[in-house]
């Protein structure tokens, strides 16, 4: 085969590069215009699957930028070494792995003891971060992808109840009657399956219809959802640790120790810019070890990324632990959801009567219905949350008293305190 010249080589090898970075960042950018977020979830999901995916997926595109336009490694070659020579020296190393010694320490003569010094992931950290994104991203379509099953569309009820703000009471009073009909024939519907169901022939089926039956299917799910994301944002320190194989598990806090004390990666050896990398040349039938020293310029900017990355990940598991107790016990908790109609029950003047509350709490909404409100609640306000409590309470024969505050009507009790319910306190 006819040899390139030297310039020649070197610039085609350079010009292929652009070509697989645009390549995996139209790839990257594909999956960043198919992030949105939706209102059937709370902030600490859209940590996760919106704001953490955006995170992972612009440090992804901004390295492998870095990887295949710039250049990654560059080496100390000998001196006869041509243009070429230096090219594939530095593309060999690149690919291969590399290992690090402090500058003090002696090389190993034994090849096998220097292979225990390899640091192999700098070639994959753009796919890591993808990989990574991916994780984060995957509760959130198991939630979109089953909870279609209830009957209940969530998201478009919050969608439809969030226009409510700019429209006549007339249009209002639409809406609210749309929503409220809507959540009280899911639930219909659901305990209607879970009995034909429980009935049925098939066993696989019995627990869907249970919970299905006593209206908490789709609060089962989000709880399970909100694990999902729990253990996937604990399970991504132990990822971290397999693939960059730091010397101690909590790498980030002692990371960030030698940034604040002044000791460089010269000592610590965290991500280190100097490495040491082997490779042989055949020529005239002759084989020829060569040891050169390289810098790897991309360390410098992985470590200021996975830093960020480990402390942003600890952030966002410790906030969805907190939020996965929080809705455990608001949707599980018997006294917590009675509290939460109850509060609305006073300001609109409906009941104040403890029974009469917690059976339309437990029997009528059931959980499911009262995590519709909750969501409802979360995204649009009190005011639009207390007019369809009341519409259902209506609609399932159960009668008003007078309001608590006069004649006032609750549109005005609520507008009065800024669509807030106010505390009991």
């Amino acid at each position: 085969m006819r040899n390139l010249p030297e310039d020649a080589t070197t610039a085609e090898t350079k010009a292929a590069y652009p070509l697989l970075a645009l390549g995996s960042m139209n790839v990257i950018g594909s999956f960043v215009r198919a992030l949105k977020a939706r209102p059937d979830d709370d902030g600490i999901d859209r940590l996760s699957y919106y704001y953490t995916c955006l995170i992972l997926l612009i440090l992804s595109v901004t390295i492998s930028a870095k990887q295949y336009v710039g250049q990654p490694i560059q080496c100390w070659v000998p001196a006869q070494f041509t243009g070429a020579w230096e090219q594939y020296a530095e593309n060999y190393c690149f690919v291969q792995n590399t290992y690090w010694l402090a500058i003090s320490d002696n090389i190993p003569d034994e090849p096998e003891n220097r292979k225990e010094l390899q640091i192999g992931y700098y070639q994959w950290v753009p796919f890591m971060l993808a990989i990574e994104a991916s994780f984060f991203y995957l509760p959130c379509i198991v939630w979109r992808l089953l909870n279609w099953q209830s009957g209940i569309r969530l998201a478009e009820l919050i969608s439809l109840a969030s226009t409510q703000r700019s429209l006549s009471r007339c249009d209002r009073s639409q809406i609210v009657d749309i929503i409220s009909k809507h959540i009280q024939e899911s639930i219909a519907i659901q305990r209607a399956f879970g009995k034909s169901s429980r009935h049925g022939r098939f066993i696989t089926s019995l627990p869907l219809a249970f919970v299905k039956e006593r209206g908490f299917y789709v609060t089962i799910l989000y709880l399970a959802v909100k694990l999902l994301y729990l253990g996937n944002a604990v399970g991504q320190f132990f990822l971290l640790n397999a693939f960059l194989y730091p010397k101690h598990a909590l790498w980030g806090i002692s990371i960030l120790q030698d940034l604040i004390r002044g000791i460089e990666w010269e000592q610590s050896g965290h991500f280190p810019r100097v490495t040491m990398c082997d490779f042989e040349v055949r020529t005239i039938g002759n084989l020829h070890r060569y040891t050169i020293q390289c810098v790897l310029m991309i360390n410098m900017f992985n470590e200021k990324a996975f830093l960020f990355l480990w402390w942003w990940f600890l952030v966002v598991a410790i906030a969805t632990c907190f939020n996965f107790i929080y809705w455990t016990l608001a949707s599980i908790s018997s006294r917590q959801l009675v509290y939460f109609i109850a509060k609305y029950m006073r300001i609109l003047g409906i009941s104040n009567d403890h029974d009469d509350v917690k059976r339309f709490a437990l029997r009528c909404m059931q959980r499911d219905g009262l995590f519709i409100l909750r969501m409802l609640s979360l995204h649009v306000g009190d005011l639009i949350t207390a007019e369809v409590i009341k519409d259902i309470w209506i609609n399932t024969g159960h009668k008003l008293r007078t309001p608590v505050h006069g004649n006032e009507d609750s549109g005005s009790q609520m507008e009065r305190h800024g669509g807030k319910v106010p505390s009991s306190g």
